[in-house]
């Protein structure tokens, strides 16, 4: 499980979609794995994505929702603005499965995610990869080496 200070997720639900309680409930699921999390909630502007996650200092990544069918175009090209903003944070999204993959938001985000397990691991694994890229970083900026510590992670609901 994360420990507090490994860093924190900024969650919300894509503009347009009402739906308030997909988010709620991940934010307590991550919460009780003990990360500190920012829920945005319904209906979340991607500027408002944005500024939150560009003022944590902590930032392991952002978390967005959609429950209906028919914004998902309009999702994924949200979620295209805010992995544009934040190129570097894990981008997780939890949408209906055959939607998501019609559109291709694995083009764009780090994990797909069609349940709120799945989408706590990967932010997990987000949190540990992060701590990972310090580490590497930090050697890395010792020898003179410059590294691309970033590698884009895609599993689907099975794990693959």
């Amino acid at each position: 499980m994360a420990e507090h200070g490994q860093g924190t997720i900024v969650l919300g639900v894509f503009a347009g979609d009402p739906h308030a309680l997909p988010s709620a409930l991940l934010s307590d699921l991550l919460s009780d794995r003990r990360f500190p999390v920012i829920d945005l909630g319904a209906n979340t502007p991607t500027d408002s994505f944005v500024s939150v996650a560009q003022s944590c200092d902590d930032l392991v990544g952002v978390g967005a929702g959609v429950a209906l069918d028919a914004l998902i175009p309009q999702a994924l090209a949200q979620a295209s603005e805010i992995r544009a903003a934040l190129p570097k944070a894990c981008l997780v999204v939890g949408a209906p499965a055959a939607a998501a993959r019609r559109v291709g938001f694995e083009q764009v985000v780090d994990t797909v995610s069609q349940d709120a397990g799945h989408a706590c691991d990967a932010f997990e694994q987000a949190a540990l990869d992060t701590a990972s890229d310090v580490s590497l970083s930090e050697s890395s900026q010792s020898d003179g080496r410059l590294r691309c510590l970033r590698a884009t992670r895609f599993t689907d609901s099975r794990g693959i």
